[in-house]
């Protein structure tokens, strides 16, 4: 529920903004970093029925397959980070001053929580 939230923060707050104060670059666009929101919510949330499922059947094949699943995850989630931390959120430090940046981070947390609590009613 948080990654799913977080990252429907960023598509619906700080993607646009993003775009918005002509932030993109060729190893950094809104659509790369929505593309991969959406593997990683799916990836979660395939995760997250399967753990969350019933337990019949969960032989040794199903077990390696969720651990791959898993792991997989973990890497794209891994590898978003890093694009995040180089080519997204510092971006915004060069054009926006201390309160803008405050201001957009308040935003985005509040927005956050909102998602968070509409998404943990759904499941």
């Amino acid at each position: 529920v948080a990654l799913n939230a977080h990252s429907m923060c960023e598509d619906e707050l700080l993607l646009p903004k993003f775009v918005e104060l002509g932030l993109e670059s060729n190893g950094c666009t809104a659509e790369m970093l929505s593309k991969e929101h959406e593997k990683l919510r799916r990836l979660a949330d395939e995760a997250r029925a399967r753990v969350n499922g019933p337990l019949v059947g969960l032989d040794a094949d199903n077990r390696i397959e969720l651990i791959e699943q898993l792991h997989m995850m973990s890497e794209v989630l891994e590898h978003h980070d890093v694009r995040e931390r180089a080519a997204f959120l510092c971006k915004f430090e060069d054009v926006l001053n201390k309160a803008e940046i405050d201001a957009l981070v308040d935003e985005a947390f509040e927005l956050e929580k909102v998602l968070a609590e509409r998404l943990g009613s759904c499941v």
